[in-house]
Order: structure tokens, then sequence, then C-alpha cells
């Protein structure tokens, strides 16, 4: 009559191996994110000591102030770097979910 809590239906399974490449496709995507930022960021502090360099914002170049484009970069980053951590989570919960799904159904040979 009761279903026990740790019986999971096979849909939330099925649902969650579903959702597993794309939860994996976002981290990893994040992940190229928050590492193009970071060469960025290293790359704008090697240049000499300009005042202004050339920056794409959208599709055009502009000129800007170097000190910003930095502080523009850093905030981009923190917001990747946020969004990569919870995706990351996310992906670990579903991991992790799947694995003691698997667990509960593993045919347990108690041996003779």
């Amino acid at each position: 009559f009761f279903r026990a809590r740790s019986m999971e239906a096979p849909e939330s399974f099925n649902a969650k191996w579903l959702l597993l490449p794309s939860q994996e496709r976002r981290a990893a995507e994040l992940s190229q994110s928050v590492n193009k930022l970071k060469v960025g960021i290293a790359e704008l502090d090697s240049l000499r000591p300009a005042r202004r360099v050339y920056h794409k914002q959208g599709d055009v170049f502009v000129l800007a102030k170097k000190d910003d484009v930095r502080t523009k970069l850093k905030k981009e980053l923190e917001e990747q770097e946020s969004a990569h951590h919870l995706a990351a989570g996310q992906l670990l919960e579903t991991r992790q979910g799947l694995l003691e799904h698997k667990a509960r159904h593993i045919p347990w040979d108690v041996g003779s």
C-alpha cells in the first residue's frame, strides 16, 4: 500500500537520465566561458600601461578605459563563476541521484 521513500519512480530516473547530457554540456560551456574571461583579464593586465584599449561591444569595437574594461570583465567573471558553481552542483545532484537509484536496484547475491 505504501511505497518506501527510497523507492524512486522510473519516470524520475528516466527524467534524470535524459537531463544529464544537457547539464554536462551547460557546465562545460560555463567552465569554458570562465576560462576565457580569466585569460582575457590576464591579457588585459599584461598590456603596457595603456589607458585605453579596444573593447568589443556587440559587433563593434570601441575605445574604452582599460580600468573600465577590466572592471566589466571581473564582474562578468564573478557572474559566470557563480552560474558555473550552480550548474556543477545540479550536475552533481543528478549524478548522485542516478547512482543512488542504481545502487538500490542492484540484485545483491548473498551467496550460499
